[in-house]
């Protein structure tokens, strides 16, 4: 076919046909955009949905584990204070009866043997403290001799000795409990 039309109104007509052509397209991907913008707004309303509800999920464990670890711990660290100032309070006590069992061992006649020293705080139930001795001794006659050395000292303020730390003749194993002067309540 043959374009009668002049030159210059050819070119006028190709650029709005290029205008026109670049219209529809603008239309037809502002068009599509928005359908895909409709399309995804329900799913993303439901990823944040899903994003707030595992917050929050999150935040509830974080508190339940947050408050079950400290509930577990309290038991347990009430029972270390406590640990802690039994501790303490033998550490105050066992300065204070240092140099009466150095009294004691100094005072003891050859013969004697002491094994062992157990030092009680009676203080509730009957309002002393004392020392319990165990040891033995060759004979009836030096664990006697000791115990009259303890008494004479006036270190103390009673002492005790069970009938059957006498009833042996030699060998004799015995315990001597020995109330401490300036401990009363």
């Amino acid at each position: 076919m043959i374009n009668l039309l002049p030159f210059e109104n050819r070119s006028e007509i190709k650029k709005e046909y290029l205008a026109r052509l670049a219209a529809i397209m603008f239309f037809c991907l502002f068009f599509s955009a928005l359908i895909a913008i409709a399309l995804l707004l329900p799913a993303l309303f439901l990823v944040n949905s899903q994003e707030q509800n595992y917050e929050r999920q999150i935040s509830l464990s974080e508190r339940r584990l947050a408050l079950s670890g400290v509930a577990g711990m309290l038991p347990a660290a009430k029972e270390l204070n406590l640990k802690l100032e039994l501790f303490e309070n033998r550490k105050k006590n066992a300065g204070e009866i240092t140099p009466v069992i150095e009294k004691i061992i100094n005072r003891r006649p050859w013969g004697v043997k002491l094994n062992g020293f157990l030092y009680d705080n009676l203080m509730k139930q009957s309002g002393e403290r004392g020392i319990l001795i165990k040891g033995s001794s060759v004979s009836r006659k030096y664990l006697l001799e000791f115990i009259d050395v303890l008494k004479k000292s006036g270190d103390f303020k009673e002492i005790k000795s069970p009938a059957s730390n006498l009833l042996k003749g030699k060998n004799v194993e015995f315990n001597i409990f020995i109330s401490l002067k300036g401990y009363e309540e």
